[in-house]
């Protein structure tokens, strides 16, 4: 099976309802393998995110 695609979710925070109702459409395809998804809310400060 090939690697998951990484989609980064950009969003204003006053619009982070939007941000959950998308990832809610897009866990599907998350649970079978074939995205990957992420937001602002992974990256750690300090944390090298780029890698």
């Amino acid at each position: 099976m090939p690697l998951p695609y990484k989609v980064f979710t950009i969003y204003a925070r006053e619009d982070a309802q939007y941000l959950e109702e998308l990832r809610g459409q897009l866990r599907p395809l998350e649970k079978a393998g074939r995205i990957k998804v992420w937001s602002d809310r992974e990256i750690n400060p300090g944390v090298d995110w780029e890698k």
